[in-house]
């Protein structure tokens, strides 16, 4: 390869910022000006995920506790609202997850590599709409690549404190998402790939470290012994593995999915060095990474289904291998259409309504990306119209979407710990956290707001129903948000209720 057909990085640059950074820079102050200026209300899963938080523990039905920690932090230091409050740890996250790829890239290759690959990764469609909603990818992004930056420095040094910190980045990692399994997978797999590599496993730095992350997972472990190790159901459950197991139509959805979470061009480059035997074994260490998630997502999308954002893990080491492609072979003029390509797409996200008002084009479920979030937050706080003091009685639903918009929006976070909300779940199947550990058969009042998506016959559940009526919000031309409201005394026992959905008014 001659020095004109590579990118060269100038000594300098170590000491002065690469303008790439600056790049990184201006996109996390858009994200957080998005954030910030934006009024973008909180997605449901973002809510109960702030529910989770004002009630700390060592695990959730769903998840492991890193979201609702990360939620603490961002709350105790700018408070419960606005929305921004509680998202805002995803961008910073983000952030710090592509410094950290940027100083792997550094070691495993050069200072280029490692600039190139920061902003591949951050300014991917992923990272992008990702950065305006706290959910467990962004903790886990980051522990995924502190983890393999760490990995790198503990093979290379064999210092027992690298070791160590190895293991509880890894711990971290679990307690942010059960998928950072698959890294530990990534790395055994790498160290038995070679002859000089497997001699790591007769050496007890590794051992170390896995008997650290273990250590530092074992409290969410405790807590799902405690629950009947609840997760594991849920698990099961997202899976559909009960289903049909072979789909080559969702197989393909998902691949063809991935193109729009990379970024067109990156995950293109991404799919030519996978086809290719690796360079090195700084190469071999990250293709076993991207391989470990990547395929195992592949294989449920197979088997039954899975969401694109499933194997975003896959592109903290594809960032890496995209950048050394891009840095090394010289496809400095396909990095601009990847970046401008990238950028473009971010800028749909940010600015996708206005950019429809401009246009002429009216918002409708069909063409907002944003629609799961838009009106939520309106028709909840209309609430206080038929309920003037909420905080009196005990939020009833079957609907988690519900009772977290209505714990967050209608709390007074100021003065109290938030709405006492219960779940009410008459066939006892746990399917979420109100139903495990917040059921309305084990409160101790008598004075409840039941709230439901449509009408709801309550008959023999409450010594008395009152009807309070609905309110409404009319998010698009052809979509209205309701939720109807009733006002209950004197819960009898699962045992007594008869339900059934009514005709809509």
């Amino acid at each position: 390869m001659s020095k004109q057909n590579s990118i060269v990085c100038k000594a300098s640059e170590r000491i002065a910022p690469h303008p790439l950074f600056w790049v990184l820079i201006v996109l996390l102050a858009l994200r957080l000006l998005q954030l910030i200026n934006g009024d973008l209300a909180l997605f449901y899963d973002e809510a109960y995920y702030h529910f989770w938080a004002q009630n700390p523990d060592w695990g959730y039905y769903s998840k492991p506790p890193m979201v609702a920690w990360i939620i603490i932090a961002t709350t105790q230091f700018f408070g419960h609202t606005p929305e921004w409050a509680v998202k805002i740890g995803a961008a910073l996250l983000y952030f710090a997850t592509a410094l950290v790829i940027y100083d792997l890239g550094r070691r495993l290759f050069d200072n280029c590599t490692g600039w190139y690959a920061a902003l591949i990764f951050y300014s991917s469609p992923l990272v992008s709409f990702n950065s305006l909603f706290i959910t467990t990818d962004a903790p886990l992004l980051l522990f995924w690549a502190i983890t393999l930056w760490l990995a790198f420095i503990a093979l290379q040094s064999q210092k027992l404190g690298w070791w160590i910190l190895l293991g509880i980045a890894g711990g971290f990692g679990l307690l942010s998402k059960y998928t950072m399994g698959a890294l530990a997978v990534a790395i055994l797999l790498f160290l038995l790939s070679s002859k000089t590599h497997r001699q790591q496993l007769w050496q007890p730095g590794i051992w170390i470290a896995a008997s650290t992350a273990a250590l530092v997972f074992l409290p969410n472990i405790l807590w799902n012994y405690q629950h009947d190790f609840i997760s594991l159901q849920h698990t099961s459950e997202i899976s559909h593995l009960d289903r049909g197991l072979f789909n080559p139509d969702k197989l393909l959805e998902f691949i063809a999915g991935q193109f729009f979470v990379f970024g067109p061009i990156a995950f293109w480059l991404f799919l030519r060095v996978l086809m290719k035997k690796p360079e090195s074994a700084n190469h071999r260490l990250l293709m076993f990474a991207a391989f470990a998630i990547l395929g195992v997502i592949s294989l449920q999308a197979l088997l039954a289904r899975a969401h694109v954002n499933w194997a975003a893990a896959t592109y903290v080491s594809g960032s890496l291998l995209v950048a050394y492609v891009v840095v090394h072979h010289g496809l400095k003029h396909v990095f601009k259409w990847l970046l401008g390509i990238n950028i473009l797409l971010m800028t749909l996200f940010y600015f996708y309504q206005p950019i429809l008002s401009a246009v002429g084009v009216e918002a409708s479920k069909k063409n907002d990306p944003y629609h799961r979030v838009t009106g939520w937050r309106e028709v909840t706080e209309k609430l206080t119209t038929l309920v003037p003091q909420p905080e009196k009685f005990v939020w009833v639903s079957e609907s988690r979407k519900l009772l977290s918009y209505a714990h967050y929006y209608l709390s007074d976070f100021e003065t109290t710990n938030g709405l006492e909300v219960r779940s009410f779940n008459p066939d006892e199947h746990i399917s979420d956290q109100y139903e495990l550990l917040w059921n309305l058969a084990n409160s101790t009042k008598n004075a409840f707001i039941f709230i439901a998506e449509k009408p709801k016959d309550l008959r023999g559940c409450f010594g008395s129903i009152e009807d309070l009526g609905k309110v409404s919000h009319q998010t698009y031309a052809t979509l209205e948000r309701s939720i109807y409201v009733y006002r209950l005394h004197d819960f009898q026992g699962y045992e007594n209720c008869y339900q059934r959905e009514l005709n809509p008014r």
